[in-house]
């Protein structure tokens, strides 16, 4: 039944100001809530029982089933995950489901869930390429937004990589190259891959990314019958598509 359904805040969490925003955020998901001062009375409070959602697991299934997350702005999604963040670093709940709520910010500034099937990482804002390395985006993974310092324990937790724009290179894009490279036809998909790729080695001058690219077989010849690591056509030029 709806009562069923309902959620009283107070029980979940005691923190005052924790207890008014997330009352907030579960109205615009259209969550029902229990009135606060309800619970505060012992007869009641006994007498709805088991009736009530009190516990941060079974509100986490509750939102799951139905929460509006439609509804939600990006600073109140952004507020959800900082809640679940602090629970997180208290630790004693089990938020592996977390994952499953449409709250994490992508750099193209979507708002999504994660998939077990993919690879999530966040590049360093910081870093004067990561503007553009966050726009790569090899089948199977997805570049998130970097986390402010609320949400950040939640992203650990749900082991979302953060790294440097060279380390994203070195250990997510390069590996890559050889299948980026050898499905692509007509060089129109795995141009801005390589164009990252250049400016990490030449402009940079990058040892890390270089040393990757080194050892990686993603260069195809131009007759298309060979595919191999950049120093196996070092000794012929023209013996490899640009």
């Amino acid at each position: 039944s709806a009562a069923q359904r309902c959620v009283a805040v107070t029980q979940v969490n005691s923190d005052q100001d924790t207890v008014e925003n997330l009352t907030t955020i579960l109205h615009v998901c259209e969550v029902d809530v229990v009135q606060h001062d309800v619970m505060t009375d012992d007869r009641i409070s006994r007498l709805l029982g088991t009736m009530v959602i009190a516990s941060n697991e079974d509100l986490l299934t509750l939102l799951l089933d139905e929460g509006k997350f439609d509804n939600l702005t990006g600073v109140q999604r952004h507020d959800m995950l900082a809640y679940y963040s602090v629970v997180s670093v208290k630790g004693g709940t089990d938020l592996q489901r977390v994952a499953q709520l449409p709250l994490f910010k992508t750099a193209a500034g979507e708002f999504v869930s994660l998939s077990e099937d993919t690879m999530y990482c966040c590049v360093d804002p910081a870093d004067t390429r990561s503007n553009s390395v966050s726009k790569l985006m090899p089948h199977g993974m997805v570049v998130l937004a970097w986390p402010t310092q609320h949400v950040k324990p939640i992203y650990e937790y749900c082991k979302i990589q953060l790294c440097s724009s060279e380390d994203f290179m070195e250990a997510w894009i390069v590996p890559r190259l050889p299948s980026i490279c050898l499905e692509d036809e007509n060089g129109i998909l795995s141009e801005p891959f390589l164009i990252q790729l250049h400016a990490f080695v030449i402009s940079d001058e990058s040892e890390k990314v270089k040393q990757a690219a080194a050892g990686c077989e993603f260069i195809v010849s131009n007759d298309l019958t060979r595919v191999g690591c950049p120093s196996d056509f070092a000794a012929c030029p023209g013996g490899a598509t640009e």
